[in-house]
């Protein structure tokens, strides 16, 4: 995964290259090497289990986890 910055102001997701991670030009997205999620608690989940780090490994730790 590469981190880029989106340049912060007026219409700033409605550059072209913002469009090609998320058509509906939505922020929060995500581009890990052509899996793309635009959806911020599927990228939270997404982010913790693929660090394996950052999310509990027991069942119960990973629902509360999940439900805010």
């Amino acid at each position: 995964m590469k981190r880029s910055g989106l340049a912060c102001g007026p219409a700033a997701q409605d550059e072209v290259e913002y469009a090609k991670i998320n058509p509906f030009k939505q922020v929060p997205a995500i581009d890990d090497d052509g899996y793309v999620l635009a959806e911020s608690g599927a990228i939270l989940l997404y982010l913790a289990e693929k660090s394996g780090k950052l999310i509990p490994s027991d069942l119960k730790g990973r629902a509360q986890c999940i439900a805010g």
